[in-house]
């Protein structure tokens, strides 16, 4: 008989989501530091974790600004 083992951090698990206005702020940042491609996959990130938010709403359209 096989036992299988998973090594997993658990700060990953204790670790509790980032807010929608974190998720939007650091994809700002992104903005302000002219990388518009990781703005734009942090901007989806904010839609995709908080997708009834007010800041989903926002991040589309910042998405398709940048």
């Amino acid at each position: 008989m096989a036992i299988l083992a998973a090594c997993s951090d658990q700060e990953d698990i204790t670790k509790p989501p980032d807010t929608p206005e974190k998720l939007y702020s650091d994809a700002r940042q992104l903005i302000d530091e002219e990388n518009y491609k990781g703005a734009v996959g942090a901007f989806e990130e904010v839609e995709r974790q908080h997708p009834y938010s007010q800041w989903a709403a926002h991040a589309q359209i910042m998405a398709a600004y940048a």
